[in-house]
Order: structure tokens, then sequence, then C-alpha cells
């Protein structure tokens, strides 16, 4: 879950901390709802029932409450891309910059290397790489 969450988003970041919080504590429930000893487990996953059902509640009561945030912010006008994104995604002037310089290199690739390096990559990095040329 973890790796997938950081590796390849496919919410924005806040979704998928959430998602991936209360993902685990449904298989943590479901993993100690199996007891051995009913006697002795009991209690103890009565108590670790109650805090990992507290944990998803709060995960859920957090990201409704930067989703509202973030809502609030956009109809104010104000930039709300850092709360979803959990930080900073980076500066749209040194994005244009950084596009500029890989325009001059492409110039300067030829066409057969170029579906060479495509070919190579993976699916998610194809459509990644469609997407930016849909944008362009």
């Amino acid at each position: 879950g973890l790796l997938q969450a950081l590796t390849l988003p496919w919410k924005v970041p806040m979704i998928n901390v959430a998602d991936m919080v209360v993902n685990a504590g449904l298989l943590l429930l479901i993993t100690k709802s199996v007891q051995t000893d009913p006697d002795m487990e009991a209690q103890f996953a009565e108590v670790f029932s109650i805090g990992i059902l507290m944990l998803i509640l709060l995960t859920i009561l957090v990201a409704a409450g930067l989703s509202v945030l973030a809502l609030a912010l956009k109809s104010a006008g104000i930039n709300s891309s850092l709360v979803l994104t959990l930080g900073h995604v980076g500066d749209p002037e040194a994005i244009s910059h950084a596009l500029q310089e890989c325009a001059v290199e492409m110039l300067n690739i030829s066409q057969r290397e170029l579906a060479s390096k495509i070919r190579s990559t993976n699916s998610y990095d194809m459509k990644t790489l469609t997407k930016c040329i849909d944008l362009l």
C-alpha cells in the first residue's frame, strides 16, 4: 500500500494517505478478529478494535477537513494545491524552464532513438508522456 501510494499515485497525496491508513486499519481489524484463545484475547481484541476504528474515523475526519479547507481556499481564489498535495509540488516557472530545455534536447535527438527510449518505458510513463503532449 505505502509503496504503491508513493510510486504510482492515482489520486492527490492527501487522499492516498487517507486511503492507505483506512485500508491498513481495516486489514488489521480483519486479522485481529480471529482469536486463538477467547478468554485471553477478548479484552485485547476489543480495545485494539476500538483503537483502530478511532484511527480510521480520525483519518476520514482529517481528510474531509482538508478537503473542505481546499475548497474554501479555491473559492476564495487562493492556491489550494498545498493542502491537497500535502506540500509543494513545484514552481511553475522552474517547470516551464525545464520544459523549454527539454524541447531543445528533443529537437536534437533522432526519431529512431526517441522511439527506442519510449518503447523501454512502462505503461504509466507512457500515459504521462501522452498527457504531457496533450497539455502542450
